[in-house]
């Protein structure tokens, strides 16, 4: 049951960040928030292999990055994680722009982040305690469905 809740949380965290890509690449803005979910979803992944259990945050802590990777800290000590601290806040402030009423930084959000935000995930796939063979499933079908779409004339 344990895998299954995290090959579940894994396997949508990878779809919400090639959405999260799509959206950004074309300058729509609600790639950032699909971003921090999909980091949001491969921590607790992280947490729940490591721990045994579900992430303990509750309220609004438990969509925060940040928090999420101090609970994972708990359990697994990781310093170049650490080094993402400031990718993990700002995705936090992104995911809190999705209404107008939350309190957010104001800072914004730009494409430029995309570098980051992939280096961030991939981080996050590469040291999540899962068989590669698993790991690479999601990446496996993606490049499997680009093989079966028909090419398009311009």
């Amino acid at each position: 049951m344990r895998a299954k809740n995290a090959m579940t949380m894994f396997m949508t965290a990878s779809s919400d960040y090639f959405a999260c890509r799509c959206c950004i690449l074309n300058g729509l803005s609600s790639g950032f928030r699909l971003a921090s979910e999909a980091v949001e979803k491969l921590l607790k992944a992280s947490i729940f292999l490591r721990t045994g259990t579900q992430s303990r945050l509750k309220g609004h802590d438990r969509h925060n990055p940040y928090r999420l990777k101090e609970e994972l800290k708990s359990a697994h000590v990781d310093s170049t994680l650490d080094g993402y601290d400031p990718l993990l806040k700002k995705l936090h402030d992104h995911y809190q722009s999705r209404y107008p009423d939350n309190q957010t930084t104001g800072r914004g959000a730009s494409g430029e982040e995309l570098a980051e935000i992939d280096a961030l995930f991939l981080y996050l796939v590469e040291t999540l305690p899962m068989p590669d063979e698993v790991k690479s499933d999601p990446l496996f079908r993606l490049s499997k469905a680009r093989r079966r779409r028909p090419n398009r004339k311009s």
